[in-house]
């Protein structure tokens, strides 16, 4: 799959069949279109297809006061988007320039002039340009005058509901991970590179893989069940997502800190891209009285990821 940032270096894609949307999470909503999408090119409808995505996400830039959340990191919208099939992903940087942009120049400018799409897929619920005016009803009216021809996707029912990111965030901020992999069709995970530390888990016994995540994340904070996957290789591990109170009197960091420490192993992982499935949550982030207590805390929870590891491994 390619990886686009500037339009400017995507002629060889024009006449493709083109996606546009967050795609935050790639859950089977996304699946679904995406699958509409791939069989009209794989039916020779088109030479081929992808998905144009924004980054930042507009509700990030236009609601800077709202409490706004990522599913995954854009790393894990990449790597979903090639798994499934789509041959490119153009992304574009969300501005404000943009924001202000009318749907009929944002087409012109981002969509028509640099793609010249054969098909337009999106979902039923898509709004675009300068305060959302922009949907379903301007695309067919604009079909005839650009010719490509626009697929509308119905959104998808499951567990008695409509799947969306919206709804996905609210279950992780609960922990529900098994709701959460079914609308998902997978485990949850987050990938990221691992940045060093301040190596306060390494002096008591339990180092920790830090991702350099930086965004603010709808997984709720605690200690988790996890694997830790690296150079394709899959190694037991527990994870904390928090803010480390035991150490910092005030809140130090911006954003969740995610800290893998991989059982009963010890890989110097500084550098590496790694993917963090979760599985189970064991308890809430707590703030201890020091570090005696944390690892007493520790031991426990390394055992009971222990205990669910060996049980998984029996049941097959």
């Amino acid at each position: 799959m390619r990886i686009y940032t500037k339009l400017e270096s995507i002629d060889e894609l024009k006449g493709s069949s083109i996606t546009i949307g967050n795609f935050d999470g790639v859950h089977l909503g996304h699946h679904f279109l995406l699958g509409q999408i791939k069989h009209l090119a794989d039916s020779g409808s088109s030479k081929s297809w992808g998905v144009i995505t924004f980054h930042p996400h507009p509700k990030q830039l236009l609601c800077p006061d709202a409490k706004f959340t990522y599913l995954q990191t854009r790393l894990d919208m990449i790597q979903e988007l090639e798994a499934l099939g789509a041959g490119f992903v153009f992304l574009l940087p969300f501005t404000q320039e943009i924001a202000l942009m009318s749907p009929d120049n944002f087409l012109s400018a981002y969509i028509i002039n640099p793609f010249l799409p054969k098909n337009i897929v999106v979902g039923e619920d898509f709004v675009f340009g300068k305060n959302r005016e922009g949907g379903i009803a301007f695309l067919r009216d604009q079909e005839s005058k650009y010719s490509y021809d626009l697929l509308v996707v119905k959104k998808r029912q499951l567990l008695g509901s409509e799947v969306s990111s919206s709804r996905i965030k609210k279950l992780l901020a609960h922990a529900k991970l098994s709701e959460v992999s079914q609308l998902l069709g997978r485990d949850y995970s987050l990938t990221g590179v691992v940045e060093k530390g301040a190596e306060r888990g390494r002096q008591i016994g339990f180092p920790t893989a830090n991702l350099k995540l930086k965004i603010p994340l709808s997984l709720s904070s605690g200690v988790y069940i996890t694997t830790l996957l690296v150079d394709g290789k899959s190694f037991s591990s527990m994870t904390n997502v928090g803010f480390n109170p035991t150490f910092n009197s005030v809140r130090e960091y911006k954003y969740l800190k995610v800290e893998t420490h991989i059982l009963n192993e010890n890989i110097n992982l500084y550098g590496k891209t790694v993917k963090i499935t979760f599985f189970k949550k064991i308890r809430e982030e707590i703030k201890f009285s020091g570090p005696k207590q944390l690892t007493e805390q520790l031991l426990k929870d390394k055992a009971c990821s222990e205990r669910y590891f060996r049980e998984h491994v029996e049941m097959g």
